[in-house]
């Protein structure tokens, strides 16, 4: 993908939201039983044509994306995945590389979430999410 044609960001119509790190840790530091898991940020990408994220390190959150029209992919554990129309995708939180985008002819429309927690490997592990094991799902 040419790096002219990318863009974390900045579609018509989109909504970003997140909570300022500051905030985040007073409030857990004042009440840390109402912060098993938590969102750390949320938005609303619409047409996201070139939309393309790519994480060498990671992410410590994990990510929830919702396709709600067109498709896109990503790479987690050098496998490639497609996510199209009315499905989900959580990646797990993870130090390994990933990259995901939207569809060059059919781009898709996301809602997306990023989550934690203090004990996020632990509540991955329940729900038996892991690099290899993404969870994606049809809505």
């Amino acid at each position: 993908m040419s790096s002219s044609l990318k863009r974390r960001d900045g579609f018509i119509g989109e909504k970003l939201f997140g909570i300022p790190q500051k905030i985040l840790k007073e409030a857990k530091e004042r009440d840390p039983e109402l912060f098993p898991i938590y969102i750390t940020n949320t938005g609303y990408f619409p047409k996201a044509s070139f939309h393309y994220r790519e994480r060498r390190k990671g992410c410590e959150d994990n990510i929830l994306i919702y396709c709600l029209q067109g498709k896109g992919h990503y790479i987690l554990d050098n496998k490639r995945y497609e996510v199209s129309s009315n499905q989900f995708v959580i990646i797990p939180a993870t130090d390994k590389y990933m990259r995901y985008w939207a569809d060059k002819d059919d781009p898709w429309t996301i809602y997306w979430v990023h989550y934690t927690g203090d004990n996020i490997e632990a509540f991955n592990k329940s729900l038996n999410l892991s690099i290899t094991r993404s969870c994606s799902n049809t809505i």
